[in-house]
């Protein structure tokens, strides 16, 4: 019931509404997930219930291992500049929206850490 009460406030006019965004949201959900999928298919390693939102850009996918449970949100730039750089993502991590990581340097994010939306992370120094 609450999850109706999101996207309706039960006046008859308002109902077309609800219907336009309840569709909306079922749709994303629907294409988040085949997104999702399909990322799984092309990183290095990849465990159960993972989500990678809509926006997200990865370089180098086939250096990036990610654990069980990770999230990562909508429009995050992970990158690098060498084709020889890792990423590691534990299980539980998540990553929220317009964050940059970059693995240049190589990086591992441990289980269960939390990384606040709009974050840059830069591994490396331009070889100093």
């Amino acid at each position: 019931m609450e999850a109706l009460n999101r996207v309706w406030n039960k006046k008859v006019g308002g109902f077309p509404k609800a219907i336009y965004l309840f569709l909306k949201i079922l749709l994303l959900r629907i294409v988040e997930k085949i997104n999702s999928y399909f990322w799984s298919l092309n990183l290095k390693k990849c465990g159960a219930n993972v989500s990678i939102q809509l926006g997200t850009s990865i370089r180098y996918p086939g250096n990036i291992t990610i654990g069980s449970k990770v999230s990562i949100g909508r429009d995050c730039l992970i990158f690098t500049e060498f084709h020889d750089s890792k990423l590691s993502i534990s299980s539980g991590s998540q990553i929220n929206r317009n964050s940059s990581i970059d693995f240049s340097g190589d990086l591992i994010i441990e289980g269960n850490v939390l990384i606040s939306e709009g974050v840059n992370i830069m591994t490396h120094d331009h070889g100093y």
